[in-house]
């Protein structure tokens, strides 16, 4: 899920180009607005938007994750998520 506010739902394929450091996924996307039976819904449009995400390992333990989706029309979603993997114990 993506967002607090107009969540939105995906599902996609990606690739990691053979390594650790990036990788690339795509689909559809499905954000609560369009859905039936939700207060406000907007049916009329688009059902399903398409979408790209990346993740990028920028230091050894920062990744960046930015995500875009749209219908080309009336939607569109920009989002940026960093976050940083705490070191485990030492044995």
């Amino acid at each position: 899920m993506q967002g607090l506010g107009n969540g939105t739902a995906t599902l996609g394929a990606g690739y990691g180009f053979g390594g650790n450091d990036f990788r690339l996924l795509g689909g559809l996307a499905l954000p609560n607005s369009k859905l039936k039976d939700v207060k406000g819904g907007d049916t009329g449009t688009d059902f399903a938007l398409s979408f790209v995400r990346a993740s990028l390992l920028a230091q050894e333990r920062w990744h960046i994750e930015p995500f875009i989706a749209t219908n080309f029309g009336d939607i569109y979603q920009l989002s940026v998520q960093t976050s940083y993997r705490l070191p485990g114990k030492s044995r």
